[in-house]
Formats: C-alpha cells, sequence, structure tokens
C-alpha cells in the first residue's frame, strides 16, 4: 500500500485547504463548496496515478484508434 501525502510538496492543494480553514473565508459557502470539489478532483486526479490500464481498440469516427 502506498501512502500519497498530498500537501508535501507545493502545490494548488495547499491554496485550496489553506482557504478552507480560515476563519474569515469559512463564511462564504460557495468558496468552501467549490473548494472541496476542487480538492476532490486533485485526490481523484493522484489516485488514478497508480490504477492499471491497459489498451483498448476503439472505432471512432475517423476509423480504428488503440487507446
Amino acid at each position: 500500500m502506498h501512502v500519497h501525502h498530498l500537501l508535501e510538496k507545493d502545490s494548488i492543494a495547499n491554496t485550496f485547504i489553506s482557504q478552507l480553514r480560515d476563519v474569515n473565508l469559512q463564511t462564504d459557502r460557495m468558496r468552501f463548496r467549490r473548494n472541496i470539489e476542487r480538492l476532490g478532483e486533485i485526490m481523484g486526479y493522484e489516485l488514478s496515478k497508480n490504477f492499471s490500464f491497459s489498451e483498448q481498440e476503439v472505432q471512432t469516427p475517423l476509423g480504428q484508434a488503440n487507446i
């Protein structure tokens, strides 16, 4: 099992976390909600790096493609 500490490196996630924790900004419900969504997107992206993917053949309008 691999543990990934999202906040160990400088990233945009640090900004979202600091805004979530800021007492003055917590009252802005829309910003709070959007920052939670953004963190979920970042975590989903980081998790996807550990998935196993296999190549598939797909029919596209331009012909067959291996994806």
